[in-house]
């Protein structure tokens, strides 16, 4: 797989919350043939959060061919993750995020996602930015994708 981004669920959620897809034609249509060309994927477990939902966003992505199950490979650096940080996953909350920057750093790839980084110190209040820059792990809010890719509306 030669993935260059791999999206968080909350980017998926705002968008459908903020862009729907039936006014938003172009912006969909775009971010689909991001997930059918593979240059973009969302983890199996993000699409699990997806699923909690009331819309149909994780039929939408499991029928663009953009989800990507977790392999062993990104089993070791989740397991890595947690071991640092043992306190970030509780239940539900955070659950898919080490899973989001596990598939990213095994694909050479970047995070795109909604949140921003900060200087948490205490597990339970860390993000996807903060852990994934300890595990070399890009991370672009969804403007930063839009101008990377040339993206305008």
């Amino acid at each position: 797989m030669t993935a260059s981004f791999v999206l968080d669920s909350s980017v998926l959620i705002a968008f459908e919350r903020n862009q729907p897809r039936d006014i938003y034609t172009s912006l969909w249509d775009r971010v689909e043939q991001l997930l059918r060309s593979g240059d973009a994927v969302v983890p199996q477990e993000a699409v699990t959060e997806l699923e909690h939902g009331t819309d149909d966003l994780a039929a939408w992505v499991k029928s663009t061919g953009g989800m990507v199950a977790t392999d062993a490979a990104v089993i070791t650096v989740v397991a890595q993750i947690s071991q640092r940080h043992p306190d970030w996953v509780s239940g539900t909350q955070n659950a898919a995020d080490p899973f989001i920057i596990a598939t990213a750093q095994v694909l050479g790839a970047a995070v795109v996602t909604n949140e921003k980084g900060r200087n948490a110190t205490a597990d339970s209040n860390m993000t996807i930015p903060q852990v994934a820059a300890e595990f070399g792990v890009k991370c672009l809010l969804t403007n930063d994708l839009f101008r990377q890719l040339g993206w305008h509306f």
